[in-house]
This record gives C-alpha cells, structure tokens and sequence, in this order.
C-alpha cells in the first residue's frame, strides 16, 4: 500500500511516461473545455483530470491530480489533491492532505484530514473550514477564517487570521491581523518589520514574539522564501518559453526524448551528473585547461537550470494529449512546472521529485545534442506524429 502510495505521488513525472493509460484514471476535457466528475460518479483509482474548466463533485477512492483555468473540488477524494490552476476552490472532504497553487487559492466549508500547503496571489481558509493537520503557505493576501488543528508557518504581505490555530504560528508577513474571533493555542512568532494588529478579544494563550532579522537563527524567511520561489518558477518559466519561440526544433525534440526513451534520458543525466564534476576538478587544476573548465562549467549550469523545464513541457503535453486537450507548448510548460513544484513540496519525497524532473530533462538535451551532431533527426519525430487518444474514464 505504501510502494502504490509513493508511486501515485511521483505519477505526473515518472508514471505518465512509464505506466500504460490502462492502470490511471484520466479524463479528457469534453464540451466547453470542461471536464467533470459528476455527483454520485465514483472513481475506484487516482485520478487524473485536465481541462479549462475541471470539477469534481463525486467519490475519487485514491488521489486527485487536477489542472485547469478553474479547479473545483466539491465532491470527496479518500486520498490527497494536487491542483493547479488560476483559481481553485476545494469545497469537499479531503482525507488527505491538499496540495494547490495558483492565482487564487480557496477552501470553502470543507474538511481536509491532513496538511494543507497553499500557494497563491490570494490564500483563503473559509469560516467552517477544517483543517486536521498544519498549514503552509506564500501569498501575497492570506486570510485564515477556519480552524487549523496543527501549527501554521506562512509568509505573504498581508495575513488575517480570525479562526483557531491549534499549535503555534510562525508568520513572515508585513501586515498581520489578529481579528476578534481569533485564537492561536501556542506561541506566535513574527519576523523582521512586520507590523501586528491585535483587536479586541483575540486570544494567543503562549508568548508573542518579534524577531528581527538578525535574530533569525534557526527560523526561515518563510515570505523571503517564497517570493524567491515564485520568481525563480516564472524566471524559468519566461525562459523556456523564450526557448519555445527561438529554437523550436530543439525544445521539440528534447521533449520527444523524455517522452520516448524516459530511462534512457534518466540514466544519461545521471550519468553526466557523475562525471561532470571529475572532470570539471580535472580541467581546473590544469593551466591549460581552466578557460575549458569555465566553459564547460557555464555550459553545464545553463543545461541544469533548463532540465527543469524541459520535463515540465513534456509532462504538460503527456497530460494534454491524455485528456484530449489540445496540446501547446506554452500552457503545457506552465502547468508542467507548476505540478512539478507542487510535487516537490511533498514532505520526505519532495527531493526525488526535483531529482527525476532533473535528470529526465538533463539527459534528454545530451542525448538529443548527441544525435544532432551526427546528424540523426530522428529526435524530433515524435512530435510530428499524431499522438494516442486518451483513454476516457
């Protein structure tokens, strides 16, 4: 149970491209562009599902993978969701945790068993929300109206709280507001210049403390952090789109190879990864060989820094042509990478996820400059040919 646990977790990246359609549930986006599980439907498995517009209003026994322009949960998944979209509303019962990014981040009367971890412009915990385990979240307006049974860590430049928090909350934030109906059952830590309003009635039954910023030792910049985050996912974004428009033919053709041999891709940047740093030592100590060394270097960096992004293209057009979706590079990339981070932020496992979108996209470029060199085009065949259609749920 635990080995189908952890694969489900790690199935946008390594399943979608090695497990037959015939053992995942996938839905495709039907008229209108919206894709939905209907009330009284039931889903005896996890569940895939992408479109403009996704709602899921019936029983999903497993976890719930959901990618849209607007993501609605409704409905009750036995397991955790994973979502992505410019607005997402989770309104059901969750028994696990929940996952979600976006523009807009929002749960609605719900019950979610497990954590929650939130990122967004806007981040709302609805009044009768509950919540069972902690909290984390990076937005730029927070509002937490229900109960959180555990702890809260979050960062954002405005964060409200009129709920109840069972544990302690450690907040990065410039403005915070403590409502009246608001009580923290702990400590309440706050950093750097933020300013706290408490008003009449609130409640923090342990201590209250500021840091500042030289004073933070063993804490994170939780806010710090997570506008570095942001930035860096639409910096890489921005640039692979840039690599889209200019070289076409390359971003292509590396997708097709993780799309086509994802253990070989996966082996091959492994395999550069393991060498590269012997051989960078070995052209450093070299008189000769440090203007080599410092290229190569450069070269190797910029390859890293793209890997990310090319898995995430191939992921979002494996999704797109599962789903019926008409696949594009661009909106495939964006909802990619979004996923992918979202994967990353799994407790204990988050550092496969970020190792195998590595070495997938890392290995695909070495192996498509290879074939490139010897003047084999076979690399980009794959996205000339009409791709599968998807299996409906």
């Amino acid at each position: 149970m635990k080995l189908k646990k952890l694969l489900s977790i790690f199935a946008i990246i390594g399943a979608a491209l090695l497990v037959p359609a015939a053992g995942l549930a996938y839905i495709e986006g039907g008229q209108n562009n919206r894709a939905t599980i209907q009330s009284g439907q039931t889903i005896d498995d996890d569940l895939y599902i992408a479109s403009e517009t996704v709602v899921v209003e019936g029983t999903v026994n497993g976890d719930v993978y959901a990618a849209g322009s607007s993501v609605t949960i409704r409905g009750t998944v036995n397991g955790d969701v994973f979502a992505a979209g410019s607005d997402v509303v989770v309104k059901g019962d969750v028994k696990g945790s929940v996952r979600a990014a976006g523009s807009s981040v929002r749960l609605d009367g719900g019950s979610v068993g497990g954590s929650v971890s939130g990122f967004a412009s806007t981040f709302t915990i609805e009044k009768d929300t509950k919540v069972g385990g902690g909290l984390n979240f990076g937005a730029s307006s927070a509002v937490i109206r229900g109960d959180v049974t555990r702890g809260v860590v979050g960062g954002g430049s405005a964060v409200v709280i009129s709920g109840t928090i069972g544990k302690n909350a450690d907040l990065a934030a410039s403005r915070i507001t403590l409502e009246s109906s608001a009580k923290i059952n702990g400590n309440l830590t706050y950093y750097g210049d933020a300013t706290l309003q408490r008003d009449s009635g609130s409640q923090v039954t342990g201590q209250v403390n500021h840091r500042a910023d030289k004073q933070k030792k063993e804490q994170v910049a939780y806010k710090d952090k997570a506008a570095g985050a942001i930035w860096w996912l639409l910096a890489l974004y921005l640039t692979g789109a840039l690599m889209i428009w200019l070289f076409p033919t390359m971003t292509s053709g590396v997708s097709s190879t993780i799309a086509r041999s994802p253990g070989l891709s996966a082996a091959t940047g492994a395999l550069v990864l393991l060498l590269s740093l012997p051989l960078f030592i070995v052209l450093l100590i070299t008189l000769i060989g440090i203007p080599i060394a410092l290229i190569f270097g450069g070269v190797l960096a910029v390859a890293i820094y793209l890997s990310k992004f090319f898995t995430a293209l191939t992921l979002g057009n494996l999704i797109a042509r599962r789903t019926g979706w008409k696949p594009n590079p661009y909106a495939d990339a964006a909802i990619g990478l979004i996923l992918i981070t979202l994967l990353e932020l799994v407790p204990v496992f988050g550092w496969l996820a970020a190792l195998l979108s590595l070495l997938f996209g890392l290995g695909a470029l070495v192996i498509w400059f290879f074939n490139r060199t010897r003047g084999n085009s076979s690399s980009d065949s794959s996205v000339k040919t009409k791709p599968a259609k998807p299996a409906k749920a």
